[in-house]
C-alpha cells in the first residue's frame, strides 16, 4: 500500500482514539469503556467517515495501525487501543444520551 496513505490511516485512527476527541465523542468513548482493556474494533474504526474515505479495507486499517507508535493492536488482529491508557478523568464521564425533540404541530382539518 502508499506509504502515504497508510500514514494518514494511522493520523486519523489516533485523532479518534485522541484525549481531546473522546473527550467529544461519546460513542467512541462508550465503545472504549465497553472494553476492559480499552480496545475498540478495527472494524469500526475503518466504518468511521474519514476512515472510510481513505479505505474501505479493514485490513489495511489494520496493517496501517502496525506502524503507529500511538496505538497497538490485540493478538488477532481485530482491535486496536491507546498504548498510554485512557485517563481516569475521561473514563468516568458517563455516556451521555442524546435527546431529540419535534415540534409537533397540530394537523389541519
Amino acid at each position: 500500500p502508499d506509504p502515504q496513505l497508510v500514514r494518514r490511516i494511522v493520523s486519523q485512527v489516533e485523532f479518534y482514539l485522541s484525549d481531546e476527541n473522546l473527550a467529544k465523542d461519546a460513542f467512541l468513548l462508550k465503545h472504549v469503556q465497553k472494553n476492559k482493556m480499552g480496545f475498540v474494533s478495527i472494524k469500526l474504526l475503518t466504518s468511521f467517515k474519514k476512515v472510510k474515505y481513505l479505505t474501505r479495507d479493514w485490513r489495511l486499517t489494520l496493517y496501517a495501525l502496525q506502524f503507529s507508535e500511538l496505538l497497538e493492536v490485540n493478538e488477532e488482529g481485530t482491535k486496536v487501543r491507546r498504548r498510554v491508557p485512557v485517563p481516569e478523568s475521561l473514563l468516568s464521564i458517563p455516556p451521555s444520551k442524546l435527546l431529540l425533540a419535534w415540534e409537533l404541530l397540530p394537523q389541519e382539518q
